[in-house]
């Protein structure tokens, strides 16, 4: 058996090499300096070569930044499709950059955007993070070189600290770069502000659902904060705050629990007075700049916790896309995405699409069909964390008059527009190089055709009969407007600053566009014919302008979310706006890089965490993986007078297929099993949205018996914008065709908030049914299960061969509390209602069922960790009546955050 298992695991090492030998486009390569080791994937050298020169001069910065010189960074670049984002990694240090630099908006709300180079903005973001996590000194200093990073106590700091400080970091190379320069967030902050509202720690903390969580969370607070400290203390005290930090064994020990501990007394070493008095000191300094805050409009909408963006206009319509989060339970969370249109003249609004993905770029209207995009998922992409999927965008049409929708084509585009005619120019990053590709698709032959290849970023395109208008910017600068000549196939510039001129929309003669000058999203236009410059907007926040008779219609803010705006529109003259010209960095450096190999990614995989054990049996507990997550492995080792050993190795060297083993010794027998699993189909659009086939080896010795059994599986959902079912059918194959099957179904459906006293909940609550059918079925007659269902527990639970379980719930939240303490650090969230009933059943067995209540409360402590205390009322089949409290550990899961491992406390 050993040498079986041997076996096995040397073939899913050779596995790795495979993408190497049969082609370098499907293997990982390797540039390495003194400084950096970049990790990249064939067709991706000009992105790494790049990244590499960015990352090299602005490495002095990153040290100013934290305080602290990082060592060899390595560095993964990832495409992912048609999504930005970057990570860190502190325990086994290493960042990853996705190649698909942001656009002006995200999610509906600017910021992530602003910038005038991706990779510096990103890289150094990150950087910062290795940076901070990994500074010890002292004894955490000894702890981190022997077990690793798991003992820094700069772990142990709250996300809007650990992601404040890099998102300040990432605003301080540029005045036109960065999230603190944008404005954004500041309008935020003052808009609630403007009613009374200032978080407090625990709710900068633990971002409760609330507007201000889903505009940026803690990137907001922590941001904003402390570049506030950044500026009015100086950069040397925030360095030295993580230097504190860094040596306080009792802030990694007890900090999590006690802040006084950790992150206050690291704050009064260096500021003299703990966070809550510098939280204090934020406030008055933001309170003397609310007062201006204001929307010059007139509101049309009043939701809560919704995103508009996106607007236009046709006949006596506005089209918009609406965003909704709607919370359900407890951590449970649904988010919705529709298109709708207002009447202009009734205001009644009517829903044209709702979808399960995201839309991707602006709806347009032509002939009176809707064009639309969604993101969706395709494999063939160069990447590890999505196992080589990636994000495209299906583009659909709707006739608005029959209902009919179809899907025109996919691609990874970026922006549209429709010409007459119902053909469709698209542009498209180029994968090689910085700069966008633009086709022209025809909707009679279904074929795209490659019109030009440009050395700017285009992310939005307007269009009329005479004019093709764009936001567009070339690298190293920030975006602005230009006209794209449809014969030259070239961009005339408009009006392009240091600033962001984004979103363009045509209305007449006029381009309407939005610009944040002085950090302040506003709204402008430019006159096609004689070229002159008006300001529409005078308030503090404006976004997605449309135009509609003499009528302005935009988004405007308030401290609930982003609603709809109109005004009188009235064109204002100006001049082209001032502002400080950017400083050019010179990236012409002189590198010269080696060429790494494969062997490079597998050194990478040394032990991250290393952690002795101690008692009886010493032994070690040994887990790592390498940069690229192609190979993780967990060992246990056990000495003394019962020796023991334990390994989990997983290999994703074949992506999308996942291979795995598990072994382990102990008490003279052994347990094997080697798996796979292979994402056989992924989409986020309604309907199917995922397909796992699955299959698990098991070989089990006990004593001079060996067991072997075969079980295949497979995993489905199916996902609409109300409703989802996920389902996972596992057999169990030995000595029959089959020994046992197990079944698992979930289906969950939203629900409007029921009416209460005349009136309805919060708005942005609603409420959710779910049931669970449990069945198994096992052909072994003396191997029985025991069946749980609330209020017959272990004691009383039935036990059968065949059998199941079936819950049906109903949730829904019912209180805030938004309560806690700072130290020891607790809070509470809101408090939600479940009704239930439960029935179990089994074959030669009497059935049994329950029903009953829970009180979930969210609860969270230790900056991060979070759970559901439950007291519950249950009601067995004789009628009697047992209270229990009961604990569930949450995590994210399918269709909102969910709970799992329950324990009975109490009953």
């Amino acid at each position: 058996m050993k040498r079986l298992i041997s076996l096995i695991i040397g073939l899913l090492i050779c596995v790795s090499f495979l993408p190497q030998v049969f082609g370098t486009s499907a293997g990982w390569q390797v540039l390495k300096t003194e400084y950096f080791e970049i990790f990249y994937k064939g067709g991706y050298e000009t992105n790494a070569k790049e990244v590499l020169e960015v990352l090299t001069v602005y490495r002095d910065n990153v040290k100013k930044l934290s305080g602290v010189e990082i060592p060899k960074l390595r560095v993964v670049i990832e495409d992912i499709g048609t999504l930005s984002n970057a990570s860190a990694d502190p325990l086994n240090p290493n960042i990853h950059l996705f190649v698909y630099p942001p656009g002006t908006t995200a999610g509906g709300m600017p910021g992530i955007g602003y910038g005038e180079n991706w990779w510096r903005m990103a890289g150094l973001h990150e950087s910062i993070h290795i940076a901070q996590v990994t500074q010890t000194r002292g004894f955490p200093k000894i702890l981190t070189t022997l077990f690793g990073n798991v003992f820094s106590p700069n772990l142990i700091v709250p996300n809007w600290i650990a992601e404040g400080v890099t998102v300040s970091g990432e605003s301080q190379l540029s005045l036109y770069e960065g999230r603190v320069r944008d404005g954004f967030f500041d309008a935020v902050l003052l808009s609630q502000l403007q009613s009374n509202k200032f978080p407090s720690l625990l709710e900068m903390t633990y971002t409760p659902f609330d507007f201000p969580t889903i505009a940026g969370g803690c990137y907001l607070y922590g941001g904003l904060f402390l570049n506030y400290l950044r500026e009015k203390y100086g950069q040397d005290k925030l360095n030295e705050f993580f230097h504190h930090q860094g040596g306080l064994f009792l802030g990694w020990f007890l900090g999590w629990l006690f802040p006084s501990l950790g992150i206050d007394d690291a704050a009064r070493m260096t500021y003299g007075k703990p966070f809550e008095q510098l939280l204090t000191e934020w406030k008055e300094h933001c309170l003397a700049q609310s007062k201006t805050f204001a929307i010059d409009g007139n509101a049309i909408t009043s939701d809560k916790l919704t995103v508009y963006s996106d607007l236009l206009s046709d006949s006596d319509y506005i089209y918009y896309i609406k965003r909704e989060s709607r919370k359900t339970g407890a951590y449970c969370l649904y988010e919705f995405e529709k298109i709708l249109r207002r009447n202009i003249f009734s205001q009644q609004e009517q829903e044209l699409i709702s979808t399960t993905s995201s839309f991707s770029t602006r709806p347009q209207i032509s002939d009176n069909k809707l064009y639309y995009s969604v993101y969706d998922l395709k494999r063939g992409f160069a990447n590890s964390t999505l196992l080589n999927f990636g994000y495209i965008s299906n583009l659909h049409c709707r006739d608005l008059v029959t209902g009919k929708d179809s899907i025109l084509f996919r691609d990874g585009f970026r922006s549209f527009t429709v010409m007459q005619g119902g053909e469709i120019l698209y542009s498209k990053d180029r994968q090689d190089k910085f700069g966008s590709e633009i086709y022209l698709f025809s909707s009679i032959t279904q074929q795209k055709q490659l019109l030009a290849e440009l050395d700017y970023l285009i992310d939005q395109i307007v269009s009329n009969d005479k004019h093709f208008v764009v936001s567009a910017r070339p690298n190293w600068q920030n975006w602005g407007i230009y006209l794209f000549d449809r014969n030259t196939l070239t961009l005339k510039e408009i009006i392009n600053t240091a600033y962001a001129e984004t979103n363009p929309s045509i209305a007449n003669n006029k381009l309407l566009f939005v610009a944040n000058y002085e950090k302040t999203y506003r709204i402008y236009a430019y006159d096609l014919v004689d070229g002159k410059f008006y300001q529409l907007t005078t308030g503090s926040f404006a976004h997605f302008p449309t135009v509609h008779n003499d009528e302005l219609y935009f988004v405007g803010l308030n401290s609930a979310g982003t609603n709809l705006y109109h005004k009188p529109i009235i064109f204002s003259e100006i001049t082209q706006p001032y502002y400080q010209s950017p400083e050019i960095h010179d990236l012409k450096i002189s590198l010269a890089p080696t060429q790494g190999s494969y062997f490079d990614v597998l050194k990478t995989a040394t032990p991250s965490i290393r952690l002795p054990i101690l008692g009886k049996n010493p032994g070690a507990f040994l887990s790592g993986y390498d940069v690229t997550n192609e190979h993780s492995y967990e060992t246990i080792v056990r000495f003394g007078q019962s020796p023991s050993y334990s390994l989990l190795y997983e290999n994703a060297s074949l992506k999308p297929l996942r291979l795995g083993v598990e072994t382990e010794r102990k008490n003279g027998e052994q347990d094997n099993k080697v798996y796979a699993n292979y994402p056989l189909y992924l989409s986020n659009e309604p309907g199917l949205s995922y397909l796992f086939p699955l299959l698990e080896l098991i070989l089990d010795e006990e004593g001079t018996k060996t067991y072997k059994k075969l079980a295949p599986g497979i995993g489905a959902g199916f996902r609409y914008p109300k409703w989802r079912i996920q389902n996972r059918l596992n057999y169990v194959i030995e000595n029959k065709m089959w020994d046992s099957i197990e079944n698992t179904a979930v289906f969950s459906y939203y629900l409007n908030p029921p009416k209460i006293f005349g009136g309805t909940l919060e708005p942005e609550w609603g409420s959710e049914l779910k049931t669970i059918l449990y069945l198994f079925n096992n052909q072994e007659k003396t191997d029985l299960r025991d069946l749980e269902i609330r209020g017959y527990w272990l004691g009383d639970a039935i036990r059968t061969r065949c059998g199941g379980t079936f819950a049906l719930e109903y949730s829904l939240p019912v209180f805030k509390s938004r309560c806690g303490s700072w130290n020891p650090n607790i809070f509470l969230e809101d408090v939600s209602l479940v009704g239930f009933s439960d029935i179990g059943f089994g074959e030669g067995v009497k059935s049994i069922y329950s029903a009953g209540a829970e009180l979930r409360i969210e609860a969270a402590l230790g900056f991060s960790v979070k759970f559901i205390p439950t007291f519950g009322l249950v009601f067995d089949k004789e009628g009697k009546m047992t209270p229990y409290i009961m604990f569930y550990l949450t995590q994210n899961s399918f269709g909102g955050r969910g709970k799992t491992n329950s324990t009975v406390i109490s009953k």
